[in-house]
C-alpha cells in the first residue's frame, strides 16, 4: 500500500493536471476560481412573479387546448425558489462539449427522462421548428390578436421577444362564454406562451418570452402523404415493402413523430431474459443427427414423406414427443439432461427463435445447453433481439410475405 499510488494526484491543487487536454479551459468559469478569484453566484432568473402569482387558468376550453399540446405538466410546476449558489456550483462542473457534469466520481447530466418525469412532457412527437425570419409585430397580431407598444420607453415587442406581462394582459378578464373559435386560440396561445415563458423556456431578460413558439409550426408537413418528402435520401427504398416504416440501416420503426425501435430493455422487461453474459455463438458446420442423438437422446427418422430433421432444423412435436412422459423418478443425470434440453430446445422455438416454418426449430441452440451441470449464464436477451431484427430486415422486403421471430415484441 505503501507504493500503490506512487503518481499521487494532489488534491489540494483543485486545477488541471495535464491544461493542454483543456482546450477552452481559459475561458471557463472554473479557471477563475482555480486561480484564487472568485466571479460571484450566476443570476438565476426564476419564475415570473405577476405569473406565479395568478390563480390558475380555470376555464376548460383552454385546458383541453393546453392538454391537446402535451403541456398540462407545465401548470402544476411549483414555483421554488431557485439555489443560486448551488445553480452556480454546477455550472463550474458542466462540460458544453459532452453537455454533462463532471462530478468527482464521473459525469452525470439530465436527461429526457428526467423532464418526462419532473416536468410531465412530452418527449416524442415533431421536432419543434420554426423560421426566426418574420415580422414579429405582424405574427403578434395574426396569432395573438393584439399589436404591441413600441414607444421609446416603452417597447413591449423588442425583436423577437415579446413581454410576459403584455400576454397576460390578454388573459386577465375570462374568454367570453359565446367566444368564436379564432377569439379561443389567439386567448389560448397568448396564456401558452406566457407558460412557456414563465416556466420552460425562460431567458436571461427575465420577462419576456420568444416569439417563435407562437408560430413554432407554420411551415407544417402534409401527413395525409405518408411518402419520402425526399426519396432520394432513402437508396433502398425501391426493394422496401412498407416504403420506409422499418429501417434495416438502422434497426428502427420510421414513424409519423420521429425513429423508435424495440431495445435490450424491452426484452429484459417484457420476457425477463438476461441481457447480460457470453453472447450465444457456435458452429453450424456439424453432422446433426449425431448432435440429435448425442444431447437429445434419439435418432431423427429422415424417410422421404417424413423428415424429421431439415438441414439443421427438427420438428419441434419431435422434441414434444421426448417430453410427453413423466420423467421417471429414478432417471439419471443423462436422461434429466437429455429430457431437459428437449423441452428447452422445444420452448426457444416457440418463443424467441420462431421461424418461417412455423413447427421447426434451429438445432444450433443446443450447443449453449451442452453443460447442464454448470451451465454458462447467456446472454439470450441479445440473441433475442438480433434474431427479431434480422427477421424485421427480411419482412422489409416487398417480395416477402412471411415473417418470424419473437413478434410479441413488436406488438
Amino acid at each position: 500500500m505503501a507504493a500503490a499510488n506512487a503518481g499521487w494526484i494532489d488534491h489540494t491543487q483543485p486545477g488541471p493536471i495535464d491544461a493542454s487536454v483543456l482546450k477552452l479551459q481559459p475561458t471557463y468559469r472554473s479557471e477563475a476560481i482555480w486561480n484564487g478569484q472568485d466571479p460571484g453566484s450566476l443570476t438565476c432568473r426564476t419564475r415570473n412573479s405577476e405569473f406565479s402569482n395568478r390563480e390558475p387558468m380555470v376555464d376548460n376550453q383552454v385546458v383541453d387546448i393546453i392538454k391537446v399540446l402535451g403541456l398540462e405538466g407545465l401548470l402544476r410546476v411549483p414555483g421554488r425558489e431557485i439555489d443560486h449558489g448551488l445553480i452556480t456550483t454546477l455550472v463550474e462542473r458542466w462540460w458544453p462539449k459532452t453537455h454533462t457534469f463532471h462530478m468527482s466520481h464521473g459525469e452525470v447530466t439530465i436527461t429526457l427522462q428526467d423532464v418526462e418525469v419532473l416536468l410531465d412532457l412530452p418527449v416524442n412527437g415533431d421536432a419543434i421548428t420554426g423560421s426566426t425570419q418574420k415580422v414579429w409585430a405582424n405574427v403578434c397580431q395574426e396569432f395573438l390578436g393584439f399589436q404591441p407598444i413600441n414607444q421609446e420607453q416603452h417597447k413591449q415587442l423588442t425583436g423577437q421577444r415579446i413581454l410576459i406581462n403584455r400576454l397576460l394582459q390578454q388573459v386577465a378578464a375570462p374568454l367570453p362564454s359565446n367566444a368564436e373559435e379564432d377569439q379561443l386560440h389567439k386567448y389560448a396561445r397568448c396564456y401558452i406562451l406566457a407558460l412557456l415563458g414563465d416556466t420552460i423556456f425562460m431567458d436571461k431578460s427575465g420577462d419576456r418570452v420568444h416569439l417563435i413558439m407562437a408560430a413554432a409550426n407554420a411551415g407544417w408537413i402534409d401527413h395525409t402523404q405518408p411518402g419520402p418528402i425526399d426519396a432520394s435520401v432513402l437508396k433502398l427504398q425501391p426493394t422496401y415493402r412498407s416504403e420506409a416504416i422499418w429501417n434495416g440501416q438502422t434497426h428502427t420503426f420510421h414513424m409519423s413523430h420521429g425513429e423508435v425501435t424495440i431495445t435490450l430493455q424491452d426484452v429484459e422487461v417484457l420476457l425477463d431474459l438476461p441481457v447480460d453474459g457470453d453472447a450465444i455463438t457456435g458452429s453450424t458446420q456439424k453432422v446433426w443427427a449425431n448432435v440429435c442423438q448425442e444431447f437429445l437422446g434419439f435418432q431423427p427418422i429422415n424417410q422421404e414423406q417424413h423428415k424429421q430433421l431439415t438441414g439443421q432444423r427438427i420438428l419441434i412435436n419431435r422434441l414434444l414427443q421426448q417430453v410427453a412422459a413423466p420423467l421417471p423418478s429414478n432417471a439419471e443425470e443423462d436422461q434429466l439432461h437429455k429430457y431437459a434440453r428437449c423441452y428447452i430446445l422445444a420452448l426457444l422455438g416457440d418463443t424467441i427463435f420462431m421461424d418461417k416454418s412455423d413447427d421447426r426449430v434451429h438445432l444450433m441452440w443446443v450447443q449453449q445447453l451442452e453443460d447442464l451441470r454448470n451451465p454458462r449464464m447467456y446472454n439470450w436477451g441479445s440473441a433475442c433481439l438480433a434474431w427479431l431484427y434480422r427477421e424485421l430486415c427480411k419482412a422489409s422486403d416487398k417480395d416477402t410475405n412471411q415473417i418470424s421471430g419473437c413478434l410479441l415484441l413488436v406488438q
